[in-house]
């Protein structure tokens, strides 16, 4: 049977399924009305409460078929359709090894990841995944836990150094004060674009090469995806890999029930997010000016005096 067809008819059954749980909830609620005896109130709340736990069983084992059918079988077609062949594997995810490296975000005691999914882009190896970290503490009063991160976290290798290490974060950011050790090497830079300085501040190794990256262009590039997203927003450009870190936002390929299944409506639902962020790594890409000449003797954009003449002059 067709795949949609399949999505379809478990959407069907959902609908059905609620649909006959508020019949019976109604029902019941009526019959209170007609003022039965307490014996015929027993019976008719022992037998609604079969009908709804019935109900409500089968409502949860056939979303959960309908998830797991999205996860083993459209995803995987949805994913191939934008970016090629790739694998998804629903229980790993990102090494703590690997986020901590970016620099991105202090490290706590509680780090989880899962539902990665890795493939290539025109060249660019990239990895997807849910992270969640956070610092867990116990006292004699209980427990408490904090949450640093918890969203979709996105890596992209370009297999050329950038001219500088450069994090962009949002200031509304709940953890902003959690500064990684990574982070601490870094400069602030404050660029001449007011709402952009609004929203994010910027760290780099160098304040020239990060103002020649984030040219106005880019800005606005960075701007259109913080407005369309609606979420807390982390952009890492470290040796040759892009880190993308979207707080509120997880990748666990679990749809909701549109009014429509079919490819198209699924693959904007599902993927709108990631399509915005690949696209902007696909310009990123294609801009040579942001990467270390290939076959040259400069190692950083910052060694010589002739080289900081040049990108003061473009910042």
């Amino acid at each position: 049977m067709d795949l949609f067809r399949r999505l379809r008819r478990y959407r069907f059954r959902i609908r059905l399924f609620v649909l006959a749980l508020l019949l019976i909830l109604i029902a019941f609620s009526i019959s209170l009305f007609l003022k039965p005896s307490l014996e015929t109130v027993g019976i008719l709340a022992s037998v609604a409460l079969v009908f709804v736990l019935a109900f409500v069983l089968l409502i949860a084992v056939t979303v959960s078929r309908y998830k797991r059918l999205c996860k083993d079988n459209l995803m995987k077609e949805l994913l191939e359709d934008s970016y090629g062949s790739v694998s998804y594997r629903e229980k790993d995810g990102f090494s703590e090894e690997e986020i901590a490296e970016s620099g991105l975000i202090m490290m706590g005691n509680s780090f989880e990841s899962a539902n990665l999914v890795t493939g290539e882009r025109g060249g660019v190896r990239f990895e997807m995944a849910d992270v969640t970290i956070g610092q867990k503490t116990q006292s004699g009063k209980g427990h408490h836990s904090v949450t640093f991160f918890d969203g979709c976290w996105m890596t992209f290798h370009l297999n050329r150094e950038f001219t500088t290490t450069l994090h962009i974060k949002e200031k509304d950011f709940s953890n902003n004060q959690s500064v990684s050790k990574n982070r601490r090497s870094l400069s602030p830079v404050m660029l001449e674009h007011k709402d952009f300085n609004r929203f994010f501040r910027v760290y780099a190794e160098d304040e020239a090469c990060a103002r020649y990256i984030l040219s106005p262009p880019w800005i606005d590039e960075i701007m259109e995806v913080k407005y369309a997203l609606s979420k807390d927003l982390m952009i890492a450009f470290s040796k040759d890999t892009v880190h993308v870190a979207i707080h509120g936002i997880k990748r666990e390929w679990d749809p909701i029930l549109p009014h429509q299944v079919d490819r198209r409506t699924l693959k904007r639902e599902m993927l709108l997010d990631i399509s915005m962020i690949t696209d902007f790594v696909d310009r990123l890409a294609e801009n040579e000016a942001l990467f270390i000449p290939e076959n040259s003797m400069i190692k950083s954009c910052f060694e010589t005096e002739k080289n900081n003449e040049y990108f003061e002059g473009h910042s």
